[in-house]
């Protein structure tokens, strides 16, 4: 646990994955909520894309942290 207390970085990698884990539980709430319901199309699409993005966001930062910051 120290080494990532040694960089300040890591601290704000650790917060970052947070609040990402934090929207792609609401934007996986909101697609579950439109497929549900039946909802538009696009805007199921749109949701979709907006989750991936996040998820591959957050992949990428939980990697850094695994790499050690590369």
């Amino acid at each position: 646990m120290k080494e990532i207390y040694k960089n300040g970085d890591n601290i704000m990698l650790l917060y970052k994955i947070v609040l990402l884990k934090k929207r792609i539980d609401k934007v996986r709430e909101e697609l579950d909520s439109l497929i549900k319901e039946g909802g538009d199309y696009s805007q199921v699409l749109t949701v979709s894309q907006k989750l991936d993005a996040l998820i591959v966001n957050y992949t990428k930062i939980k990697g850094e942290i695994k790499d050690g910051n590369n």
